[in-house]
Formats: C-alpha cells, structure tokens, sequence
C-alpha cells in the first residue's frame, strides 16, 4: 500500500511527527500527530480529511496532540 501524503503533513517542525498509525475495518487509514492533530485516510477516494482542535468549536478533537490511535 502506498499513501501519498499532503505537502507538509509529515513534519518535524515544532515537534510535530507521526506518533500512530493505524487502519480500520475498512481499510482506511488514521494517523495521529503529535501537535499536528489526527488524519483521516479515504482509501477509496485516495484523499485525506484532518481533524484538528478549535477553541470556537466545541465539537472539534479535545487537543491536537496525538498519541495513539486504537
């Protein structure tokens, strides 16, 4: 399997580094970053959805640090 990543996601830059990664049930793929948020790959549409934490948004993830995904 081969994912080609958006310009920019896999960076080191202020600590931001891949720290999980982790495929569902439907063969996509969901990779958490630590203060870069949590990734959602689409394996059928070969495209990526972020998930990232926003004060005004009380729906968003809690944090963008991420350290594991189950």
């Amino acid at each position: 399997m081969k994912l080609n990543f958006p310009s920019g996601l896999i960076t080191y830059k202020n600590n931001q580094a891949i720290q999980s990664i982790r495929m569902d049930h439907d063969g996509n793929t969901w990779i958490g970053m630590y203060g870069a948020g949590l990734y959602f790959y689409d394996h059928n549409k070969g495209s990526f959805t972020p998930y990232l934490h926003n004060d005004n948004d009380p729906g968003s993830i809690s944090s963008d640090k991420i350290y594991y995904v189950f």
